[in-house]
């Protein structure tokens, strides 16, 4: 009686090897997929993160600025404290920067108040905010007083305004006396953010 010996397959020695080599080819491409995956969401945490930095700084100067605002056009209103309502600058230099071509804005408007030689007005030159020079516009300069405010816990510096007289021709009559309202205040208030480099300006015109 005769046996027949089955063809038997052994397994290839190197078969194994090939395997783990496969895996650990696609563990270290699923590695650098989620470590790019990571590296992008970080990126976007950061990008929004700044952003609101951004808003949060801008918002700070707006509110900075408008506590300004509002602080010099109660010392219009009220005239009160007369040593600030005092600092008001008082001059119109329109027709001595330029008496054959007076200065326009943008919108073809007469520029009014103080002017620098180049017919600059007043918020337009950032060193007119100094309050350290000891000569006009920069002694008209208000550096509102601090207060417990949010606002100004958080800015870089304290807010600051500048109160024009504007004389004009008016027909506006003031209904008690029947005479004309030529003189209004032209009010401009600068506010820093939580960046000592950001400024926002604001502008108001109280008539009486």
């Amino acid at each position: 009686m005769s046996k027949r010996a089955g063809n038997l397959r052994l397994p290839r020695p190197g078969g194994r090897r090939n395997a783990k080599g496969v895996v650990l080819v696609v563990a270290l491409v699923l590695i650098v997929v989620i470590s790019l995956l990571a590296a992008w969401s970080m990126r976007g945490s950061l990008f929004d993160e700044r952003l609101a930095g951004n808003n949060r700084d801008h918002q700070v100067a707006f509110q900075a600025a408008e506590l300004g605002l509002r602080f010099c056009e109660g010392i219009v209103v009220t005239g009160q404290p007369a040593a600030l309502f005092n600092r008001m600058y008082r001059k119109d230099m329109s027709s001595t920067v330029n008496a054959g071509a007076p200065p326009v804005d943008s919108a073809g408007n007469l520029k009014l108040g103080y002017l620098d030689a180049n017919g600059r007005q007043f918020w337009e030159v950032p060193s007119n905010w100094d309050t350290s020079v000891n000569s006009e516009p920069n002694t008209n300069v208000i550096v509102v007083p601090a207060t417990d405010g949010v606002t100004l816990s958080e800015a870089a510096a304290t807010p600051r305004c500048f109160i024009e007289e504007i004389r004009t021709p008016s027909r506006v009559r003031n209904p008690q006396t029947g005479m004309p309202i030529n003189i209004h205040y032209r009010i401009t208030a600068m506010g820093t953010g939580i960046n000592a480099q950001t400024h926002v300006t604001l502008q108001s015109e109280v008539r009486q």
